[in-house]
């Protein structure tokens, strides 16, 4: 015992005070069991790896739904699944959108080939998006993006394949994406996946078996164990309260943005004529409206893993059903 304590300092003073405890583990039995009601579902062509939003502060109706198949194309669609337009000519990782005030909508696509930054302009009012020029202060390789509910007007997020976090001012100019890095942060080691709100990010590592959730906030990083497999996770607002949901083999786990603690259980149901989703691999979120009194507070959406189709909830339902009194 005695050696073990005396490895254990050794360790911590070669590594510069970093802790011997243990990382703490996410209590998830403290979480409520909770059936939500899916709102609205639409079927797919092919799965899909990747999706984010394009909102319209005009008319919100007329806002885009931006996905990847597992092909890697690159796809725009309206909240109700009808039509979808390809976009852009490359394979590609991952997408992030833009809201751009009174403009055409915006979003980035990582090229698959490179990790290198494209963009995208809406150029009708049908959805359709042509690829824009880019200019950028630097070269950047990156794996994904991180993900918010809240829409950015100029500003994104991602993970570069060196392992660091990057934010990037973003502002279009007479038809050119100029992209700036303004910061960087390391991000925990073996990080896969990476989400942000206000002033916090977040990341999922993975190695081994050992997956983490570790939160970056006042310029440190706080960490605690999962014990299940984490395939996706969203940064989202329920009823006034940040919020994470994670997916994972268990579900949908919904989780204080705060202090991390597990919430909910949730699994989502059968409306009256929407199918729900017993097993899903992806996770995304808004805060934006899309049109009507059912999206007029975002939406969560979830990819069925049994058949290609988008199942989407209400965030302004979702936050009435947690907060009602059972």
């Amino acid at each position: 015992m005695l050696n073990t304590i005396k490895l254990c300092a050794i360790g911590a003073l070669i590594t510069l005070g970093i802790s011997c405890s243990k990382t703490p583990e996410l209590d998830v039995s403290a979480a409520s069991k909770k059936q939500i009601i899916a709102t609205h579902a639409f079927d797919l062509n092919a799965p899909i790896t990747a999706l984010s939003f394009t909102p319209n502060d005009v008319a919100p109706w007329l806002g885009r739904v931006i996905y990847i198949d597992k092909a890697g194309k690159l796809f725009s669609t309206d909240i109700e699944g009808r039509d979808p337009k390809p976009v852009g000519t490359g394979s590609y990782l991952d997408v992030f959108g833009l809201m751009q005030i009174k403009l055409p909508g915006v979003f980035l696509a990582l090229n698959r080939k490179d990790g290198s930054l494209n963009a995208f302009i809406e150029s009708d009012n049908e959805g359709r998006f042509s690829a824009m020029s880019t200019s950028t202060s630097s070269s950047i390789s990156a794996q994904t993006f991180c993900q918010t509910m809240r829409p950015q007007e100029d500003k994104a997020l991602l993970l570069t394949n060196e392992g660091t976090i990057v934010t990037l001012d973003i502002s279009v100019v007479d038809q050119v994406a100029e992209i700036k890095n303004s910061g960087q942060v390391k991000a925990p080691k073996d990080t896969k996946i990476c989400v942000f709100d206000d002033d916090t990010t977040y990341a999922l590592s993975s190695h081994k078996g050992v997956h983490r959730l570790h939160a970056y906030k006042d310029k440190k990083w706080e960490s605690q164990d999962l014990d299940f497999t984490p395939n996706s996770f969203a940064s989202v607002t329920v009823g006034g309260t940040p919020s994470l949901a994670i997916l994972g083999e268990k579900g949908v786990l919904l989780m204080d943005g705060q202090d991390m603690s597990a919430q909910y259980a949730l699994s989502v149901a059968d409306g009256l004529s929407i199918r729900g989703v017993a097993s899903a691999d992806f996770v995304s979120a808004t805060s934006a409206p899309f049109g009507g009194a059912a999206f007029s507070e975002g939406v969560i959406v979830l990819s069925d893993k049994s058949t290609p189709r988008l199942v989407f909830i209400s965030l302004g339902y979702m936050g009435d059903r947690l907060s009602a009194v059972q």
